[in-house]
Order: C-alpha cells, then structure tokens, then sequence
C-alpha cells in the first residue's frame, strides 16, 4: 500500500528535490528524489 505524505519544506538542490514529512507515528522524516530524466534515485532518511 503506497504511502501519502504531506510534505513541508520542500526544496531544490540541483536535480534533487528533498522534503520533509511526518510518519504515521509523528516521527518527522525527510525525503529525497532525484528528478532528472532516467534517473530513479530515491531514499527515506530519519
């Protein structure tokens, strides 16, 4: 089952865009993905 965050602070270093959520815990999470074309690289950090 896909998970829906509602991200905040979300900004742009280079092709990367990294934003910051809260998990289902109240945990806050950040996010990073990479946007470029063909890329595929995404990671969840603590």
């Amino acid at each position: 089952m896909p998970l829906n965050r509602r991200f905040r602070r979300v900004i742009r270093i280079g092709p990367v865009q990294v934003g910051t959520a809260n998990d289902h815990w109240g945990r806050e999470k950040h996010t990073a993905a990479c946007t470029a074309p063909r890329c595929g690289f995404s990671a969840d950090y603590d």
